[in-house]
């Protein structure tokens, strides 16, 4: 039962991370910080245009910043209170699932399901 909840535990943290577009806002990081090199390299812009764009790039990475460290705590956290609350209900145990979800077998087992997974996205 706790390797099953240890499974759902690591669904959960997908989901969130999902939800709140977490990947989606890294992706933007990268982009903005590609455009930003970009503005300061650029001959066309003089120093006022490449300031206001610096300023401009940087209040969106500071966003992003809030954005994906905000969604990285609530996709640890949500699940964790999820499998917390069962505790706390008496169905299943938090330390078992933790203990399960930190063993060297369970790590090595998500790691080559989460590879295949990406392999066979990548692979279509």
């Amino acid at each position: 039962m706790d390797y099953a909840a240890a499974i759902l535990l690591v669904l959960g943290f997908i989901a969130v991370l999902k939800v709140l577009k977490v990947v989606e806002n890294s992706a933007r990081v990268i982009s903005i910080t590609n455009r930003a090199v970009a503005d300061f390299r650029s001959n066309e812009l003089d120093d006022d245009a490449k300031e206001t764009a610096m300023q401009t790039h940087a209040k969106h990475l500071f966003v992003l910043f809030f954005l994906i460290t905000l969604g990285g705590f609530a996709a640890v956290f949500i699940p964790l209170a999820v499998v917390w609350g069962l505790d706390r209900l008496q169905l299943l145990s938090l330390d078992g699932v933790l203990q399960a979800a930190l063993s060297w077998q369970f790590i090595a087992a998500s790691t080559v399901a989460v590879g295949l997974i990406l392999f066979a996205k990548r692979s279509r």
